[in-house]
């Protein structure tokens, strides 16, 4: 949560912080597809977690489940979805390290 808080204050988000268990570290990447889902009339949404959640989130909205992601803590992913079906069917935009990030 306190990442999240971090992101929302620097992106200037006035509404409020949503939790939920789905992106708990141990959680599977499906509670949080659904989660995602639920939120359907959002344009965008900005997801704040840790391993081993987010890189095999990254492999399941890629449906790659076998792609090994190294996500550093504090890197960003941007996936696209044109439809939130029941099965993701994401495109990989963009990954930033926090190396990059810095520089």
């Amino acid at each position: 949560m306190e990442t999240a808080e971090v992101a929302a204050d620097v992106l200037a988000y006035k509404k409020e912080v949503a939790k939920t268990r789905a992106l708990l570290p141990e959680a599977p990447p499906s509670d949080c597809w659904d989660e995602i889902r639920a939120h359907k009339d959002e344009t965008a949404i900005l997801l704040a977690s840790h391993e081993p959640l987010m890189s095999a989130l990254a492999a399941y909205l890629l449906r790659a489940p076998a792609l090994q992601v190294d996500m550093k803590k504090a890197a960003l992913m941007r996936v696209d979805s044109e439809r939130l079906t029941p099965e993701p069917h994401c495109i990989l935009k963009w990954m930033l390290t926090p190396g990059v990030c810095l520089e």
